[in-house]
């Protein structure tokens, strides 16, 4: 996956620090794709027909920024998505 707009890439440490909040390991390809870039807009943005705005940064970029761990904590364990 390419992006027009991206952050940096994460190390492999932070990484597994990443996944040791969220308690999973992450897809190989997914692993992948943060090594190369910390979320941004991907291009192309269509993807099997389903359009993909921004891909969420794994970890906060900024302190006013979110990030893919505070969606999931937010949207699972607080279990506002059942």
């Amino acid at each position: 996956m390419n992006f027009s707009k991206q952050n940096l890439g994460l190390a492999e440490e932070e990484l597994r620090k990443a996944e040791g909040e969220l308690g999973f390991t992450l897809p190989e390809c997914v692993r992948e794709m943060y090594r190369k870039a910390n979320g941004g807009v991907p291009d192309p943005c269509v993807f099997d027909g389903i359009v993909v705005n921004e891909v969420l940064p794994l970890t906060a970029v900024s302190p006013q920024s979110g990030s893919a761990i505070d969606t999931y904590y937010i949207l699972v364990k607080q279990r506002k998505l059942v």
